[in-house]
């Protein structure tokens, strides 16, 4: 078992996998483009890591549904939401931003 420091927090881990999910969504308003995401998940993450293939991404979205009711969408509503408030931000001028993380 790899020490603490190498890995990810679960809910880090877990949020990175259903982003690579949300990345193949066929319905574009859903979808989340983010090229970064499959490139942080490690193979070292567990099952989370599953989500690297895109072919089991049909398979993965309801057993993550399944195992957090509702949470995957959330997730996906969330990014949305503060990607649009980002953008707008961005539009009106912002030239930095910085995000706290806890925990």
């Amino acid at each position: 078992m790899r020490e603490q420091t190498e890995r990810g927090s679960t809910t880090a881990v877990g949020v990175l996998a259903a982003l690579c999910l949300a990345g193949t969504e066929r319905d574009a308003s859903v979808r989340v483009d983010d090229p970064v995401s499959p490139r942080l998940l490690s193979w070292r993450d567990g099952p989370f890591a599953l989500a690297r293939i895109r072919t089991l991404h049909p398979i993965l979205r309801p057993l993550a549904e399944r195992r957090n009711p509702g949470g995957y969408g959330w997730l996906v509503a969330r990014v949305h939401h503060m990607d649009a408030i980002v953008r707008q931000e961005v539009a009106a001028g912002l030239d930095r931003l910085v995000i706290l993380g806890a925990g």
